[in-house]
């Protein structure tokens, strides 16, 4: 093995692609080369790096003099090189002395010279028969369709990925070369038609509450996040029917053993002069079903209902504590439901009725 190794570069699409690249020109093993990262670029579709090797491990521990240095750069001027111009290869032989280029290929990208496939790199001359078959990324197109948890509404996300072609990339000569690429065209596929997106909706049983419109949008254009294609119906809970008591029902005398009790006034009702309403009703309404994008029909639960079975000024008695106090009649206030005292009975009726 010759001496210390002089500062050189060597590029690839990554630093791992670099170091095999070296070791490949230098002859030398990965693990005993030292080297410093001068670039590394890792894009989607652009990866680059370039290192710059420093000292190889294993040989002579002295400081590499200009001797060896000059012989190095002479040596370099024999060896062989390899470009690539225009997505062309362009091999020059080495003079006598020197090492032939080696051309290095990438996982993506199949290289064969001289009709033998090779992996992952051979050596080179300008009469070798270089073919190299670069892998295209296809187009592709997403619908993904979600409902609510309650089914009430649906809604749909397309995505698109074009057809990616690539060409060789342009690359300086230099003895070991490590094959890139570039982006050449991209291709986009067509866009689901309103027809398509529908019979997707109608695959997953959605037929209710159908968004044209949102639908028109999501079919004109290749940027279609999540929309709102469906919207169901739902459901309106009923109202109850409710009874506001006008008057305060309860007694408020506590009597003893001691007291004399008055037995005509028991069963009076308080705080209410005649002609006065004693209670109003007030009617609910009913609820309304709903249906959801599947076209389920979601009933409503019926609301609760106060029956009367007297109409508009037919009288009624009216009962404190499931006993006669009273005469009234129906009345409607304000299109609701109330019973008006007419007349209230006298204190012997009173007894007579809690007597019986």
């Amino acid at each position: 093995m010759a001496g210390n190794v002089c500062t050189q570069k060597f590029e690839g699409v990554n630093v791992s692609e670099c170091l095999r690249s070296a070791s490949v020109s230098l002859g030398v093993p990965i693990e005993n080369i030292k080297y410093l990262i001068l670039e590394e670029k890792k894009g989607l579709f652009k990866k680059h790096a370039v290192i710059s090797i420093d000292v190889i491990e294993g040989l002579k521990d002295e400081g590499t003099d200009k001797e060896d240095c000059l012989e190095k750069e002479e040596t370099d001027k024999r060896n062989g090189t390899i470009e690539i111009k225009n997505g062309k290869f362009i091999i020059i032989d080495p003079k006598e002395g020197g090492k032939a280029a080696i051309l290095s290929t990438s996982s993506n990208i199949t290289l064969i010279v001289d009709g033998e496939k090779v992996s992952p790199s051979a050596t080179v001359y300008a009469k070798s028969n270089i073919e190299v078959a670069i892998g295209e990324d296809e187009a592709k197109r997403y619908m993904n369709l979600r409902t609510s948890s309650d089914r009430m509404n649906a809604y749909i996300a397309i995505t698109y990925k074009p057809k990616t072609t690539y060409k060789l990339k342009d690359l300086s000569p230099r003895n070991s070369l490590l094959i890139e690429i570039d982006v050449k065209e991209k291709i986009m596929p067509p866009k689901f038609t309103e027809l398509e997106i529908k019979n997707e909706l109608l695959n997953h049983n959605i037929k209710y509450g159908i968004l044209n419109m949102n639908i028109m949008e999501c079919a004109k254009t290749y940027e279609a996040p999540e929309m709102l294609v469906a919207n169901g119906k739902k459901n309106i809970d009923a109202i109850n029917d409710r009874m506001e008591i006008k008057y305060n029902a309860q007694n408020d005398n506590i009597y003893d053993n001691q007291q004399v009790i008055d037995y005509k006034a028991i069963g009076t009702v308080h705080g209410v002069e005649k002609g006065e309403v004693l209670a109003i009703l007030y009617p609910g309404k009913n609820g309304v079903d709903g249906i959801d994008v599947t076209g389920k029909n979601i009933v409503t639960k019926t609301g609760s209902l106060i029956e009367l079975d007297k109409l508009a000024e037919e009288p009624v008695d009216i009962l404190v504590n499931g006993k006669k106090v009273a005469y009234g009649e129906v009345v409607v206030v304000d299109e609701n439901f109330g019973v008006r005292i007419t007349s209230i009975i006298s204190g012997e009726e009173r007894v007579k009725a809690i007597a019986k």
